[in-house]
């Protein structure tokens, strides 16, 4: 119950903290900003899954990257943490994997991770970004949210969403959505 309420207190935030993308063919931000929050220990793999991308347009779009963007946490990101895998997961019976352990998921077959770059995306069709992450040392860390990058009718478009993510090493600590992302 206390990571439900956490979770609709950060969303209230980031919406108010206008951390939004603008309207573009990808379709507004699902949740209009929003954090989960992972408990791990060093060097365990963790996946982070919880933007859903639709095109919302009339044209097929091609995506070239998606990154976690905003890092807030103690030094710098590649020090504390490693980026394993930046992709794409279809969603599995309508759903994303918010945030889970890699690759013990149940129902998440590692071979559903693809690529982002080059990616087709038809229109109506949605697709979710995932991350798979190991936290290299003690402390809490995260990223404000995810940024894509795409093609569609020959023009280039970047949009950054507010779907934070926090990552908590070791496990039994104290996992502070927004103190972590700094939203105080």
């Amino acid at each position: 119950m206390r990571r439900l309420i956490s979770c609709a207190v950060l969303s209230a935030l980031l919406a108010s903290a206008g951390c939004g993308s603008a309207v573009g063919p990808l379709g507004p931000d699902g949740d209009g900003g929003s954090a989960t929050g992972i408990g791990a220990e060093v060097g365990q793999l963790v996946s982070f899954g919880s933007e859903v991308l639709q095109n919302s347009g009339d044209s097929a779009l091609t995506i070239r990257s998606v990154e976690l963007v905003g890092y807030r946490g103690p030094g710098a990101a590649d020090d504390v943490v490693d980026v394993v895998e930046a992709g794409l997961y279809p969603l599995v019976d309508g759903s994303a994997l918010a945030a889970g352990y890699w690759p013990e998921e149940p129902g998440w077959p590692e071979a559903g991770l693809l690529p982002a770059a080059g990616h087709v995306l038809e229109p109506g069709e949605e697709i979710t970004t995932f991350f798979v992450l190991e936290g290299l040392a003690p402390g809490a860390y995260g990223w404000r949210g995810v940024a894509v990058e795409y093609e569609i009718d020959g023009r280039t478009h970047r949009e950054e969403r507010g779907n934070g993510f926090v990552i908590c090493v070791p496990r039994d600590r104290p996992c502070p959505l927004r103190e972590t992302l700094q939203l105080d």
